[in-house]
C-alpha cells in the first residue's frame, strides 16, 4: 500500500489516504449513517456509543479514540471537503456535497 500511494500523483494522495480511512469500521459506519441522511448529524456520544459497540475498548480509552476519530474526521474535512465538523465534534454530511445513492 506504502509503495501504491508513493506512486500516486500528489492531487490524488488525499483521496486515497481518505479512501483507506473510511475502509477502517468504525469511521464507515459514521460516513454510513451521515451519507444515508444528508441532514443527519453524527454526535460524540452517538461515535462513543458505535465504539463500544464494535470495539473492546472501555473506560477513558472511548472518549480518547472517539477525539481521534473526530480529529480524522476533521482531516478529511480539511483535505478532501466531503464532511463538516462541528466545534462539539459532530460530524455530519457536507452541506456543498450530493452523493448520488441510487
Amino acid at each position: 500500500m506504502g509503495e501504491e500511494f508513493l506512486n500516486l500523483p500528489p492531487q490524488r494522495k488525499s483521496s486515497h489516504i481518505c479512501k483507506l480511512l473510511l475502509e477502517f469500521k468504525i469511521i464507515n459506519k459514521v460516513f454510513l449513517e451521515i451519507s444515508v441522511d444528508k441532514n443527519h448529524v453524527v454526535s460524540r456520544s452517538d461515535i462513543e456509543q458505535i465504539l463500544r459497540e464494535y470495539s473492546p475498548l472501555t473506560g477513558a480509552t472511548i472518549g480518547r479514540r472517539t477525539s481521534t476519530i473526530v480529529s480524522w474526521f476533521k482531516w478529511i474535512r480539511n483535505n478532501v471537503g466531503i464532511v463538516e465538523v462541528h466545534l462539539d465534534g459532530s460530524v455530519r454530511l457536507s452541506s456543498q456535497l450530493t452523493l448520488n445513492l441510487e
